[in-house]
Order: structure tokens, then sequence, then C-alpha cells
């Protein structure tokens, strides 16, 4: 019973993970080469999108919620004695990502989005900055996917067939 009710916080939790995942990719790839490539036009369309909706919104709402379900999953995991070496590790690598989030990319974020525009040059150093911070970011919680993943193999194997 408890193995069961492990299972499906770790499907809650994986698809939550797997829903940051995709965003943050899509940022890395599609949103910070358009900064990358012309900056003041790319940043100025993103503050005018912005007014309206941010990313931000996204990942207020699904990083504490992931969190939460990560911090379950490793409640039930020790209960269960099950799994923890890997929901343990997807906890602490979402919990480093926002670690890196609240300290690097927040002042980023200010001086792109929020702050009078910057000279080109700085701006384009700021985007630089943002992008290799983003992907840092990206493969944390990658590691956090695969870790959950791999928790889902040792669950079905301590099952058995």
């Amino acid at each position: 019973m408890l193995v069961t009710g492990l299972v499906y916080c770790v499907t809650v939790a994986t698809l939550l993970v797997a829903a940051i995942l995709g965003a943050s990719a899509y940022e890395s790839v599609v949103v910070s080469y358009s900064w990358a490539a012309r900056p003041e036009e790319a940043v100025g369309h993103y503050r005018a999108l912005g007014a309206i909706v941010t990313p931000a919104r996204f990942f207020r709402l699904l990083a504490p919620l992931s969190q939460v379900a990560l911090l379950v999953v490793v409640i039930v995991s020790i209960a269960a004695s099950v799994a923890l070496v890997w929901t343990g590790t997807a906890l602490a690598a979402m919990v480093l990502a926002d670690v890196i989030t609240f300290t690097f990319h927040y002042p980023r974020n200010r001086a792109l989005f929020i702050d009078p525009i910057l000279p080109a040059p700085r701006l384009e150093a700021v985007a630089r900055e943002w992008r290799r911070g983003n992907a840092m970011r990206v493969v944390l919680v990658a590691i956090a996917f695969l870790a959950l993943l791999r928790a889902f193999w040792v669950i079905a194997r301590h099952v058995g067939p």
C-alpha cells in the first residue's frame, strides 16, 4: 500500500518536473537566442509581451509545487524504504535550481525586463550570462527528472513482477 502511494507521488512529481524541464529548455533554445541575435529588439518585444503575462507566472507556480511534491516523495520514500537516494537527488537538484534562480537569474531578469533598457553591449553581456545560467538550471532539472525515472525503476524492482 505504501509503495503504491509512492508510485502516485513520484508520478505527480515527475510530471511537474517534466513541465519545468520543457519550459526551461524552451527558454534556453528559443528565447535566449533571440536576445543574443538582436538584444535590444528582442528584449523590447519580450518586455511588451511581459506586460500581459511572463514566464515567471508559470515558474512561480510550478517550482514550489514540484518541491512540495518532491518533499512528499522523499518522506514516503523513507517510510517505504525504497528509492530514497533517487528521490532525494531529485529534491536536491530542484532546490539547487531554485537557489540559482533566486541568486543568479532574478538580478539579471530585473536588468533585462524591469529596469530601464541597458546600452547594447551591457544588454548583450547580461543576456549571455542569463543563457549560461539557464543552461545550468536545465541540467539540474534534467538531473531531477532522470533521478525520478530511476526511482520508478527502483520501485518496480522492489515490487517485482
